[in-house]
């Protein structure tokens, strides 16, 4: 008896201290997910990532977000290929000629003029800006292993990521440092690759939250069993340089609970090329405390549905609020409008004229000429509003569609037959 009250009263105050803090009750405290750089007092922020492939998915659309939004970024991407924190600390002692450089000034991915991009050292590109923020993350398959973040096992003094950092404040000394939390394998991929994570997403998703929240020092005692190697939290050598992280994993194993589904990889690791690179990028933009409520437009490598926005915005700005929990998203499928047309004849010639369809990619238009057996097919952006084909004598059968993307059906489609004389 006497324990069963002890044990209420120890959980009362618990939630007591829980609610005064302002503290979701699940997700415990977390290190911050905005930048302490106030963005809203200063409009241009030059930003480095140092990564590996994850960090040019993460890099790839944050300019254009940012500038939706009123900001102008210039940002850096030093990058090797897989590279691990180890061999980022490594490559940095050794002031070793290892990585690739692309830059973004004016919305355009360029290699400098340097070694046409390639065999950068990272005091060469420390000296390239005065950077306000720098970005530094995990080998993609180690995130979630904490003991892969330092030398010689878990118990050491300084971690990789810790001196990596110390690496940059000594370069940068004016710099916030940033941690790119990054995503989840496909359940796609190969049982190799999530073999140190019991062949599953879940655990993965779950080791990746842990592991980030010992490194930054962030409520280790809430860890699950099982989601963290052995070892006691006190144990683990704080990385005490970063000062917030961008959630970009959560971001996307948000994203995965929508219609979208666990396609949003364009092979058994990397985004695709899409909407995938975006959402990894609109959190990367969110976290530095730029607002993108209002981005109301897609500018991507493949065609995607600005109807998709909703979806990706929400998970995004879920990530920010509970960054170490995964939030449902909408399993609705947006729907498209139906496209209203207006036919004009001139001769044999004939006119279709339509009103934009919000979501739309692009138009397709089918028509049958009389006396043929297969009909003409043309795809249109969806820029155009009008396309003209020459007919024939006869009833011509005209069919015109609104097409969405891999994710939004096509619109409803309109029938017409031209009867020309």
């Amino acid at each position: 008896m006497y324990k069963s009250r002890f044990i209420k009263a120890f959980l009362s105050l618990l939630l007591s201290l829980v609610l005064a803090l302002g503290l979701p009750a699940e997700s415990g405290a977390a290190i911050t997910t905005k930048s302490p750089l106030a963005p809203t007092e200063k409009k241009t922020l030059n930003v480095l990532f140092i990564g590996n492939s994850f960090s040019v998915d993460t890099t790839r659309y944050m300019y254009d977000i940012a500038s939706q939004a009123g900001y102008r970024l210039f940002i850096g991407d030093a990058w090797i290929g897989g590279c691990s924190l180890a061999r980022h600390v490594s490559n940095a002692q050794r002031n070793a000629k290892r990585y690739s450089y692309l830059e973004n000034k004016k919305g355009e991915w360029t290699n400098p003029a340097h070694n046409n991009g390639y065999a950068w050292r990272l005091s060469w590109v420390m000296k390239r800006r005065k950077w306000d923020v720098i970005i530094l993350q995990a080998q993609s398959a180690d995130a979630g292993m904490i003991q892969t973040f330092y030398p010689g096992g878990i118990r050491y003094n300084t971690s990789y990521l810790e001196q990596l950092a110390q690496y940059c404040t000594k370069h940068c000394p004016k710099a916030r440092i940033g941690y790119n939390m990054t995503w989840a394998l496909p359940t796609t991929a190969d049982s190799d690759s999530l073999a140190s994570y019991q062949g599953s997403q879940d655990t993965m998703i779950r080791r990746i939250w842990s592991t980030t929240r010992l490194i930054l020092g962030t409520t280790p005692g809430d860890v699950r069993e099982g989601d963290s190697p052995r070892g006691r939290a006190s144990s683990y050598a704080k990385a005490s340089l970063i000062s917030f992280i961008i959630p970009t994993g959560t971001a996307i194993q948000n994203a995965r609970t929508s219609y979208m589904g666990d396609t949003i990889n364009r092979d058994n690791r990397h985004l695709s090329y899409g909407i995938g690179r975006y959402i990894a990028s609109m959190a990367a933009v969110a976290s530095l405390g730029i607002p993108v409520d209002g981005i109301h437009k897609l500018d991507l490598e493949t065609a995607a549905s600005t109807l998709n926005l909703d979806v990706i915005k929400q998970s995004v700005a879920d990530a920010l609020e509970n960054p170490f929990a995964i939030t449902g998203q909408s399993t609705e499928v947006p729907s498209m409008g139906k496209v209203h047309t207006k036919f004009i004849t001139n001769g044999r010639n004939i006119t279709i004229e339509w009103t934009r369809v919000k979501g739309a990619t692009a138009y397709k238009v089918k028509y049958l000429l009389p006396g043929s057996r297969s009909p003409q097919t043309t795809v249109l952006d969806s820029h155009q509003r009008t396309f003209t084909f020459a007919g024939a004598k006869g009833a011509n059968m005209v069919k015109i569609f609104a097409v969405g993307d891999a994710y939004i059906p096509r619109s409803r489609v309109h029938t017409e037959t031209i009867q020309l004389e």
